[in-house]
């Protein structure tokens, strides 16, 4: 079963050696494989065992192309683990290509942790990444200029070919900011996806009109393959824990998001180690004579290796057949829950402020109502009922904490700066002159920081205005 892909375009400068090299180093370097020598390859096919793990290597040329390939067998109690690393050249163009596999006697539908090999991290430090094409292969994310929106209009609708899958990480109007670690998250995908950032709210305006609402905003984040209509909008909601984000919960969603899709969207006509194994065979049953054509040794080698790639088909078709299933009920139970039975749908034409402002202020006022109504009446039942089934999110309730924090603060730099990160525009003076989103929801503070009265006074002016829990 394929668990991580990765098809990484290289320097022109790179050799077929440089690769090697790297192999040799990341076997050698590793303290889990306890390798302390590996021999040169020398022969069109070899193999040799590795402290009782086996490293096959493949160097030929099929059609023009100059092909390393190696693979590297490492069993581990019940899970033998496949890395296969195949370097391919043709006409000067140069990628390596590393699959990690894995077959189990125990086999589950349920995939094991997602894993990245450490090779990856090495063609980084080596400097071995193509950076010439539109966006360079790097492991930092890539925050775009204002005059990249209409190439980024191009790339989501997929009109621009791109050397690798786009993350795309859009800006947070609600909390100013992103809402993942945007250095991590290159880090993790690097050699996966490039990592675009935007840089600001009006990209996003601008670029929702030139993409025809194809690109995420308000923090979600969009997975696009280049030259096709695959597209992948990523929620961070059923992230929150008691009102504030799980960052890394909302991290590792997009990554296994992200390293999935590539794989289901591997190329059939990229090399494979078994595929290169059966052109191996077909090669030599070309050269030598109608005897060895029918030798029993080679036809079984040549059938083996169909026979374990179309296992491992079967076992990644199972994956998906699931994958689409639980999809499937998902979308059965989100069906149901929208039907006129069991969901209202309230049309308003304000904007949200923040995540379930309208939600969470809605379902406030129906707590606070709840203890006007008379127990035992059909109007009870139905609001406690609403109540029972839907928590607060508590975004609001955690901005407002944020607020005061803010208010608080002695140094009067600080203070602006934690203001605008709650959404506040500041119109700065010797009396800051704050605007909650909206001139309307509007307040002055005093010119020093350090009047803890004033501060308390303001905090409670401003909730007056936008406070959706408040009692009545």
């Amino acid at each position: 079963m394929d668990l991580f892909i990765s098809k990484i375009k290289l320097k022109e400068d790179v050799t077929q050696e440089d690769v090697w090299e790297l192999i040799v180093q990341w076997l050698k370097g590793s303290q889990h494989y306890g390798i302390s020598e590996v021999q040169h390859y020398c022969d069109e096919y070899s193999e040799q065992i590795l402290n009782s793990k086996k490293l096959s290597v493949l160097s030929t040329q099929f059609y023009d192309e100059n092909i390393l390939a190696c693979r590297f067998d490492n069993k581990e109690d019940n899970n033998i683990w496949y890395t296969s690393i195949i370097f391919s050249e043709k006409n000067n163009n140069k990628s390596v290509c590393i699959k990690l596999s894995c077959e189990s006697s125990n086999y589950a539908a349920m995939l094991p942790k997602l894993h990245k090999p450490h090779i990856i991290k090495m063609l980084f430090d080596y400097g071995y990444c193509y950076e010439n094409g539109i966006f360079p292969i790097i492991d930092k994310p890539i925050i775009l200029k204002n005059s990249d929106v209409e190439l980024c209009a191009k790339i989501l609708n997929g009109k621009v070919e791109t050397d690798l899958p786009v993350v795309f990480v859009s800006y947070d109007t609600y909390v100013p900011g992103y809402d993942v670690n945007i250095e991590q998250l290159a880090i993790k995908l690097s050699g996966v996806a490039h990592v675009l950032v935007e840089p600001d709210k009006k990209f996003t305006k601008e670029l929702r009109i030139k993409s025809q609402d194809k690109n995420p905003y308000n923090g979600y984040i969009g997975i696009y393959f280049p030259l096709t209509d695959y597209h992948e909008i990523i929620s961070y909601r059923e992230h929150f824990k008691n009102g504030i984000l799980d960052k890394q919960s909302f991290e590792n969603s997009i990554r296994y998001t992200a390293q999935r899709a590539v794989i289901n969207h591997a190329n059939i006509f990229d090399w494979s180690w078994d595929k290169l194994i059966v052109e191996l065979h077909r090669k030599k049953i070309a050269t030598e004579s109608e005897n060895a054509y029918r030798s029993k040794q080679e036809l079984n080698e040549y059938v083996n290796a169909f026979d374990a790639e179309n296992t491992q088909l079967k076992e990644q078709i199972a994956v998906l057949r699931k994958e689409l299933d639980d999809k499937n009920a998902i979308l059965e139970l989100l069906k149901r829950g929208h039907s006129d039975e069991n969901a209202m749908s309230l049309k308003h034409d304000i904007e949200s402020y923040f995540i379930d402002e309208i939600r969470d202020c809605v379902l406030s006022v129906l707590q606070i109502s709840l203890s006007k109504i008379q127990e035992g009446t059909r109007r009870y039942a139905i609001l406690k009922s609403i109540i029972d089934n839907n928590e607060l999110t508590g975004v609001g309730l955690q901005l407002y904490k944020r607020m005061e924090e803010a208010l608080k603060e002695k140094s009067l730099q600080q203070r602006r700066k934690k203001l605008e990160e709650c959404g506040f525009e500041l119109e700065k003076g010797s009396h800051d002159k704050l605007f909650y989103h909206d001139k309307k929801y509007s307040l002055t503070l005093a010119g020093s920081p350090s009047d803890y009265r004033n501060s308390k006074n303001a905090l409670s002016d401003i909730l007056k205005l936008i406070d959706i829990y408040k009692k009545f």
